[in-house]
Protein backbone atom coordinates (compact mmCIF):
# COMPACT_ATOMS: atom_id res chain seq x y z
CA UNK A 1 0.00 0.00 0.00
CA UNK A 2 1.36 3.38 -1.02
CA UNK A 3 -0.17 6.36 0.77
CA UNK A 4 -0.58 9.75 -0.87
CA UNK A 5 1.20 12.74 0.62
CA UNK A 6 -2.11 14.19 1.84
CA UNK A 7 -2.95 10.91 3.59
CA UNK A 8 0.45 10.87 5.28
CA UNK A 9 -0.10 14.44 6.45
CA UNK A 10 -3.50 13.48 7.89
CA UNK A 11 -1.90 10.56 9.72
CA UNK A 12 0.77 12.93 10.98
CA UNK A 13 -2.04 15.09 12.38
CA UNK A 14 -3.41 12.00 14.17
CA UNK A 15 -0.01 11.54 15.75
CA UNK A 16 0.05 15.21 16.71
CA UNK A 17 -3.32 14.83 18.45
CA UNK A 18 -2.14 11.65 20.15
CA UNK A 19 1.10 13.22 21.43
CA UNK A 20 -0.79 16.23 22.78
CA UNK A 21 -3.34 13.96 24.45
CA UNK A 22 -0.57 11.92 26.09
CA UNK A 23 1.07 15.08 27.43
CA UNK A 24 -2.29 16.43 28.63
CA UNK A 25 -3.16 13.13 30.32
CA UNK A 26 -0.10 13.48 32.55
CA UNK A 27 -1.05 16.97 33.73
CA UNK A 28 -3.30 18.25 36.52
CA UNK A 29 -6.65 16.55 37.10
CA UNK A 30 -8.80 18.79 34.88
CA UNK A 31 -6.36 18.72 31.97
CA UNK A 32 -5.90 14.98 32.37
CA UNK A 33 -9.65 14.40 32.22
CA UNK A 34 -9.97 16.56 29.10
CA UNK A 35 -7.31 14.41 27.40
CA UNK A 36 -9.94 11.67 26.98
CA UNK A 37 -11.81 13.94 24.55
CA UNK A 38 -8.64 14.35 22.50
CA UNK A 39 -7.82 10.63 22.63
CA UNK A 40 -11.33 9.91 21.33
CA UNK A 41 -11.05 12.50 18.53
CA UNK A 42 -7.63 11.12 17.63
CA UNK A 43 -8.94 7.56 17.14
CA UNK A 44 -12.10 8.73 15.36
CA UNK A 45 -10.10 10.75 12.82
CA UNK A 46 -7.65 7.85 12.43
CA UNK A 47 -10.48 5.41 11.63
CA UNK A 48 -12.06 7.88 9.20
CA UNK A 49 -8.79 8.01 7.23
CA UNK A 50 -8.61 4.20 7.24
CA UNK A 51 -12.24 3.85 6.11
CA UNK A 52 -11.59 6.07 3.10
CA UNK A 53 -8.54 4.03 2.09
CA UNK A 54 -10.36 0.69 2.50
CA UNK A 55 -13.58 1.97 0.90
CA UNK A 56 -15.73 1.58 3.99
CA UNK A 57 -18.83 3.72 4.45
CA UNK A 58 -18.54 6.01 7.47
CA UNK A 59 -20.71 4.51 10.23
CA UNK A 60 -23.12 6.39 12.46
CA UNK A 61 -21.11 5.73 15.66
CA UNK A 62 -17.43 5.15 16.28
CA UNK A 63 -17.89 1.65 17.72
CA UNK A 64 -19.41 0.47 14.43
CA UNK A 65 -16.00 0.88 12.79
CA UNK A 66 -14.88 -2.37 14.46
CA UNK A 67 -17.76 -4.29 12.86
CA UNK A 68 -17.20 -2.70 9.46
CA UNK A 69 -13.49 -3.51 9.43
CA UNK A 70 -14.09 -7.04 10.72
CA UNK A 71 -16.16 -7.74 7.60
CA UNK A 72 -13.68 -6.02 5.29
CA UNK A 73 -10.29 -7.24 6.52
CA UNK A 74 -8.99 -10.75 7.16
CA UNK A 75 -8.03 -11.71 10.74
CA UNK A 76 -6.61 -10.51 13.02
CA UNK A 77 -9.40 -8.04 13.66
CA UNK A 78 -9.05 -4.52 15.00
CA UNK A 79 -7.80 -4.64 18.62
CA UNK A 80 -8.99 -3.02 21.86
CA UNK A 81 -12.71 -3.08 21.02
CA UNK A 82 -13.94 -3.65 24.59
CA UNK A 83 -11.36 -1.28 26.08
CA UNK A 84 -12.22 1.48 23.64
CA UNK A 85 -15.91 1.05 24.43
CA UNK A 86 -15.00 1.89 28.03
CA UNK A 87 -13.17 5.01 26.82
CA UNK A 88 -16.16 5.96 24.68
CA UNK A 89 -18.47 5.73 27.70
CA UNK A 90 -16.02 7.77 29.79
CA UNK A 91 -15.97 10.42 27.08
CA UNK A 92 -19.78 10.59 27.09
CA UNK A 93 -19.69 10.86 30.89
CA UNK A 94 -17.34 13.85 30.74
CA UNK A 95 -18.94 15.64 27.80
CA UNK A 96 -22.60 15.20 28.67
CA UNK A 97 -22.71 14.56 32.42
CA UNK A 98 -19.58 16.21 33.82
CA UNK A 99 -18.28 12.95 35.34
CA UNK A 100 -14.58 13.31 36.12
CA UNK A 101 -12.61 10.05 35.71
CA UNK A 102 -10.05 8.85 38.24
CA UNK A 103 -6.37 9.26 37.40
CA UNK A 104 -5.96 5.49 37.20
CA UNK A 105 -8.77 5.32 34.63
CA UNK A 106 -7.12 8.02 32.52
CA UNK A 107 -3.87 6.05 32.54
CA UNK A 108 -5.78 2.94 31.47
CA UNK A 109 -7.48 4.79 28.60
CA UNK A 110 -4.13 6.23 27.49
CA UNK A 111 -2.73 2.70 27.34
CA UNK A 112 -5.78 1.55 25.35
CA UNK A 113 -5.27 4.20 22.66
CA UNK A 114 -1.50 3.61 22.56
CA UNK A 115 -1.93 -0.15 22.13
CA UNK A 116 -4.66 0.36 19.52
CA UNK A 117 -2.65 2.73 17.32
CA UNK A 118 0.50 0.61 17.44
CA UNK A 119 -1.38 -2.64 16.70
CA UNK A 120 -3.84 -1.31 14.10
CA UNK A 121 -1.50 0.79 11.95
CA UNK A 122 0.30 -2.17 10.30
CA UNK A 123 -3.10 -3.76 9.61
CA UNK A 124 -4.74 -0.66 8.15
CA UNK A 125 -1.83 1.23 6.59
CA UNK A 126 0.94 -1.40 6.24
CA UNK A 127 3.39 0.69 8.23
CA UNK A 128 4.39 1.09 11.86
CA UNK A 129 2.81 3.86 13.92
CA UNK A 130 6.32 4.92 14.96
CA UNK A 131 7.12 5.50 11.26
CA UNK A 132 4.45 8.19 10.93
CA UNK A 133 6.40 11.42 10.87
CA UNK A 134 5.12 14.86 11.76
CA UNK A 135 8.07 16.27 9.84
CA UNK A 136 5.67 16.49 6.87
CA UNK A 137 4.10 19.54 8.56
CA UNK A 138 7.35 21.47 8.13
CA UNK A 139 7.76 23.81 5.17
CA UNK A 140 9.74 24.21 2.95
CA UNK A 141 11.12 20.90 1.67
CA UNK A 142 14.68 22.09 2.41
CA UNK A 143 13.78 22.32 6.10
CA UNK A 144 12.17 18.85 6.04
CA UNK A 145 15.27 17.42 4.38
CA UNK A 146 17.49 19.03 7.03
CA UNK A 147 15.39 17.47 9.82
CA UNK A 148 15.57 14.04 8.20
CA UNK A 149 19.34 14.44 7.87
CA UNK A 150 19.45 15.34 11.57
CA UNK A 151 17.46 12.22 12.45
CA UNK A 152 19.89 10.08 10.42
CA UNK A 153 22.82 11.76 12.19
CA UNK A 154 21.26 11.07 15.61
CA UNK A 155 20.76 7.39 14.78
CA UNK A 156 24.46 7.20 13.90
CA UNK A 157 25.62 9.14 16.96
CA UNK A 158 26.74 12.20 14.99
CA UNK A 159 25.25 14.70 17.42
CA UNK A 160 27.19 17.80 16.35
CA UNK A 161 26.15 17.26 12.73
CA UNK A 162 22.55 16.68 13.86
CA UNK A 163 22.61 19.97 15.79
CA UNK A 164 23.80 21.79 12.65
CA UNK A 165 21.00 20.33 10.54
CA UNK A 166 18.37 21.19 13.19
CA UNK A 167 19.58 24.79 13.49
CA UNK A 168 19.57 25.13 9.70
CA UNK A 169 16.07 23.62 9.43
CA UNK A 170 14.67 26.21 11.84
CA UNK A 171 16.28 29.11 10.00
CA UNK A 172 15.03 27.81 6.64
CA UNK A 173 11.50 27.39 8.03
CA UNK A 174 11.37 30.89 9.49
CA UNK A 175 12.88 32.50 6.37
CA UNK A 176 10.36 30.65 4.19
CA UNK A 177 7.42 31.78 6.34
CA UNK A 178 8.55 35.41 6.32
CA UNK A 179 8.96 35.33 2.53
CA UNK A 180 5.59 33.63 2.00
CA UNK A 181 3.73 36.13 4.20
CA UNK A 182 5.22 39.20 2.52
CA UNK A 183 1.93 40.72 1.34
CA UNK A 184 3.61 43.23 -1.01
CA UNK A 185 6.12 40.69 -2.36
CA UNK A 186 8.96 43.18 -1.94
CA UNK A 187 11.38 40.71 -0.37
CA UNK A 188 11.36 42.73 2.88
CA UNK A 189 8.42 41.67 5.06
CA UNK A 190 7.96 44.72 7.29
CA UNK A 191 5.97 42.74 9.88
CA UNK A 192 9.18 40.95 10.81
CA UNK A 193 11.68 43.75 10.24
CA UNK A 194 13.29 45.00 13.45
CA UNK A 195 16.33 46.83 12.14
CA UNK A 196 19.26 46.04 9.89
CA UNK A 197 21.69 43.19 10.48
CA UNK A 198 24.54 44.63 12.57
CA UNK A 199 26.85 41.61 12.50
CA UNK A 200 29.35 43.48 10.31
CA UNK A 201 29.26 46.61 12.48
CA UNK A 202 31.69 45.41 15.13
CA UNK A 203 34.92 46.87 16.47
CA UNK A 204 37.05 44.80 14.09
CA UNK A 205 35.36 45.95 10.88
CA UNK A 206 34.97 49.52 12.14
CA UNK A 207 38.69 49.68 12.94
CA UNK A 208 38.53 50.52 16.66
CA UNK A 209 41.98 49.11 17.39
CA UNK A 210 43.29 52.05 19.38
CA UNK A 211 40.27 52.71 21.58
CA UNK A 212 39.49 49.44 23.37
CA UNK A 213 36.76 50.92 25.55
CA UNK A 214 34.86 52.23 22.53
CA UNK A 215 35.42 48.90 20.78
CA UNK A 216 34.00 46.95 23.71
CA UNK A 217 30.98 49.28 23.84
CA UNK A 218 30.28 48.85 20.12
CA UNK A 219 30.56 45.05 20.36
CA UNK A 220 28.33 44.87 23.45
CA UNK A 221 25.73 47.16 21.87
CA UNK A 222 25.74 45.12 18.68
CA UNK A 223 25.28 41.84 20.56
CA UNK A 224 22.43 43.33 22.63
CA UNK A 225 20.63 44.66 19.57
CA UNK A 226 21.03 41.34 17.73
CA UNK A 227 19.63 39.45 20.72
CA UNK A 228 16.65 41.82 20.97
CA UNK A 229 15.98 41.51 17.24
CA UNK A 230 16.02 37.70 17.44
CA UNK A 231 13.74 37.61 20.51
CA UNK A 232 11.28 40.12 19.04
CA UNK A 233 11.09 38.16 15.79
CA UNK A 234 10.26 34.92 17.65
CA UNK A 235 7.49 36.65 19.62
CA UNK A 236 6.15 38.34 16.46
CA UNK A 237 5.98 34.96 14.73
CA UNK A 238 3.74 33.73 17.55
CA UNK A 239 6.23 31.09 18.73
CA UNK A 240 6.85 30.04 22.33
CA UNK A 241 9.82 32.18 23.38
CA UNK A 242 10.60 30.15 26.51
CA UNK A 243 10.82 26.96 24.45
CA UNK A 244 12.89 28.81 21.84
CA UNK A 245 15.46 29.78 24.49
CA UNK A 246 15.87 26.13 25.44
CA UNK A 247 15.90 25.13 21.76
CA UNK A 248 18.61 27.65 20.93
CA UNK A 249 20.76 27.04 24.01
CA UNK A 250 23.08 24.33 22.65
CA UNK A 251 22.56 24.64 18.90
CA UNK A 252 25.09 26.35 16.62
CA UNK A 253 24.42 29.82 15.25
CA UNK A 254 23.42 30.04 11.58
CA UNK A 255 24.76 33.05 9.72
CA UNK A 256 24.49 33.86 6.03
CA UNK A 257 27.21 34.94 3.62
CA UNK A 258 26.62 37.81 1.21
CA UNK A 259 25.33 35.38 -1.42
CA UNK A 260 23.02 33.66 1.10
CA UNK A 261 25.09 30.54 1.77
CA UNK A 262 24.53 29.31 5.34
CA UNK A 263 27.51 29.46 7.68
CA UNK A 264 27.27 27.19 10.75
CA UNK A 265 29.08 28.60 13.79
CA UNK A 266 29.56 26.05 16.60
CA UNK A 267 30.37 26.93 20.19
CA UNK A 268 32.83 24.19 21.18
CA UNK A 269 31.73 24.50 24.82
CA UNK A 270 28.25 23.21 24.00
CA UNK A 271 29.11 20.25 21.72
CA UNK A 272 29.91 17.91 24.63
CA UNK A 273 26.57 18.81 26.27
CA UNK A 274 24.51 17.56 23.32
CA UNK A 275 22.40 14.43 23.76
CA UNK A 276 19.68 12.67 21.78
CA UNK A 277 16.85 13.66 24.14
CA UNK A 278 17.72 17.35 23.78
CA UNK A 279 18.01 17.13 20.00
CA UNK A 280 14.68 15.28 19.72
CA UNK A 281 13.04 18.00 21.81
CA UNK A 282 14.49 20.53 19.34
CA UNK A 283 12.93 18.63 16.42
CA UNK A 284 9.58 18.61 18.26
CA UNK A 285 9.86 22.37 18.77
CA UNK A 286 10.37 22.88 15.04
CA UNK A 287 7.32 20.72 14.25
CA UNK A 288 5.13 22.53 16.77
CA UNK A 289 6.38 25.86 15.42
CA UNK A 290 5.63 24.76 11.85
CA UNK A 291 2.03 24.03 12.83
CA UNK A 292 1.71 27.46 14.47
CA UNK A 293 3.23 29.20 11.43
CA UNK A 294 0.88 27.25 9.17
CA UNK A 295 -2.09 28.60 11.13
CA UNK A 296 -0.88 32.20 10.74
CA UNK A 297 0.07 32.11 7.05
Amino acid sequence: MSLHYTQLRRLAFVKYLYNNAVAQSKGPEVKAAASLLMFHDCVEFYLKIASEIHDIKEPRSIMEYWTEFDSKLPPPHLPERASFERLNKARVGIKHHGNMPAKSDIESHRETVTNFLHAATPMLFQMEFSAISMVDFVEPSLARDSIRSAQDDMSQGRLAEAASHIALAFEEMVAHHIAETDEFKTGANRRFYFGDNMSMLNSFFLGFKDDRNLGRFVDAAGESIAALQAATRIVALGLDYRRYVKFHALLPHVARSINGTPIIQHDKRTIDLLNVDYLESCVNFIIDSAIILGETS
